[in-house]
């Protein structure tokens, strides 16, 4: 979830930020949209234990998840196999219903360069929060790439591209320097 959390870096120490690479943004001003699933992996966790995995991949709404999302439905059974699962459960809880931007307007207060990676099929990260995001800061570019769950190898390649891109750029403006302080 880094993306929410490097923005409010940037809010509070805008001048330590030289710029913003922010991929696959999963919430902004407000609780996760797809909080649902994480709540429901930590009460499966608590109440079931391991066996939780089971129930929760039986059911219609899982199953549902796993057609428009696989690699989303991955991730959430994944979970379940994490070391001290049980103690994962409280962060599950607590996490999508925090949020790290205070107010999507004070965004407009960031002057920095910033690129927004977004994917479809991705409740967990949707494209349409992407692009709110690119929108909301004042010099942001937007980028969708394809989708884990429709290609895997692809989508890591157009990743690593679009990374490899912003960096080249970032060192190209800033003369081979980056201010590290």
């Amino acid at each position: 979830m880094g993306a929410g959390v490097s923005v409010r870096i940037a809010l509070d120490n805008p001048d330590r930020v030289y710029g913003l690479l922010l991929v696959r943004p999963a919430w902004l001003d407000g609780p996760m949209l797809a909080h649902r699933w994480f709540t429901t992996v930590a009460r499966l966790m608590r109440e079931h234990g391991p066996h939780g995995r089971d129930i929760m991949a039986a059911s219609e709404a899982f199953r549902e998840l796993r057609e428009s999302s696989p690699d989303t439905a991955d991730s959430l059974l994944r979970q379940f196999d994490a070391p001290q699962a049980l103690e994962l459960a409280s962060r599950l809880e607590a996490m999508p219903i925090d949020f790290p931007i205070p107010d999507l307007a004070g965004l407009k207060s960031l002057a920095m360069r910033a690129h927004v990676i977004a994917t479809d099929r991705d409740p967990i990260h949707p494209l349409a929060l992407g692009r709110m995001l690119a929108s909301a800061l004042p010099n942001a570019a937007f980028q969708e790439v394809t989708s884990k769950s429709a290609n895997l190898a692809r989508h890591m390649e157009e990743l690593r591209s679009a990374v490899a891109a912003w960096i080249g750029e970032s060192i190209s403006r800033n003369s081979g320097i980056i201010n590290t302080r």
